[in-house]
């Protein structure tokens, strides 16, 4: 799926076009997020520098950059995962040659997998403090802070927003996928319109129906083993599980206010009749204390058990 107009809507990304569009542009750029959108992002600011109406999105300059295939935009790291000395030594060297095509030449510098040798910044700095007029440079990272100063200093800085839930599983929905797994998919992305992709085709369910008949129908000790050994095969995304469980709760106590998960109301509805507001936000910490003991090295196993036992026991001692 094409997601390039949904990240368009993204609020950095809407103020660069604005700048190019009033010729009012930086020559340089740091774009800080996730990984995968900032990929996505850099190749998008590309068409903003070499189109004539600053990112059509339909002209050939537009589609070339969309391909990556654009002769006036160069991308690095051009072989190896991590940017070198000799990435930036070619990058000064093309920024004095005129465009080919275009009125702009524009580079494009991923960085999110930050080199080892600080040494690649030093040979960039002076193309940033002076660059040819019609030269733009884009650098992504994940991290602003592994950037030295000097350079952060020479570009103009943004951190990319978090895309709201609604505003991705409304762009599924008119892009023909159906609402609920729409929905599911805007909330474990966490903000991320990739992410939220992959979610989605990966037609997953199965663990969302699971937490929903755990927390409606678990009422004794011999229903929670049988959740840990259902759950228990999802180690690999255990990150997703506890942040479903967390999202179900906390819409089932809002549920007069605006919900990530509004095709669940009527589970959302069992779920409200099963725990109250006290209960909810002692299992939310609960869950917070499982996501920690996961990054400690604590086994998801024995986690995961203990977890399910504690809401069971919450459940118990705050009745509605």
């Amino acid at each position: 799926m094409d997601l390039t107009r949904l990240l368009l809507a993204n609020k950095p990304i809407k103020t660069i076009k604005q700048a190019f569009a009033s010729n009012k542009a930086s020559h340089a750029y740091i774009i800080e997020g996730e990984a995968s959108m900032v990929e996505k992002s850099l190749t998008l600011l590309s068409c903003f520098a070499l189109c004539d109406n600053f990112g059509c999105l339909s002209c050939v300059n537009c589609l070339n950059a969309l391909k990556g295939l654009h002769v006036d935009c160069s991308s690095y790291p051009n072989e190896k995962d991590r940017i070198n000395v000799a990435n930036i030594e070619e990058l000064v060297d093309l920024s004095v040659v005129k465009p080919k095509i275009s009125k702009n030449r524009v580079f494009l510098v991923n960085a999110c997998k930050m080199s080892f040798a600080d040494n690649w910044q030093g040979k960039i700095l002076k193309t940033l403090e002076e660059p040819n007029s019609n030269v733009y440079i884009f650098i992504g990272v994940t991290n602003l802070g592994e950037l030295n100063d000097t350079v952060k200093s020479r570009c103009y800085c943004v951190t990319l927003e978090k895309t709201p839930p609604k505003q991705i599983a409304d762009y599924f929905v008119a892009n023909g996928f159906e609402l609920k797994p729409s929905q599911i998919a805007s909330v474990l992305c966490v903000g991320n319109l990739y992410r939220a992709e992959q979610i989605l085709l990966s037609n997953d369910s199965q663990m969302c129906d699971i937490v929903f008949d755990m927390f409606i129908n678990m009422t004794s000790s011999g229903y929670a083993i049988k959740y840990v050994s259902k759950l228990a095969k999802y180690e690999q995304k255990c990150k997703e599980l506890f942040l479903l469980m967390q999202t179900i709760l906390l819409n089932s106590v809002k549920l007069n206010g605006e919900l990530e998960l509004s095709s669940y109301i009527d589970e959302l509805k069992l779920v409200a009749n099963n725990y109250s507001k006290e209960s909810v936000y002692r299992i939310i910490e609960y869950i917070d204390t499982a996501k920690r003991n996961i990054d400690r090295g604590v086994s998801y196993d024995a986690t995961l058990d203990n977890l399910i036992l504690k809401i069971l026991e919450v459940k118990h001692k705050c009745q509605i």
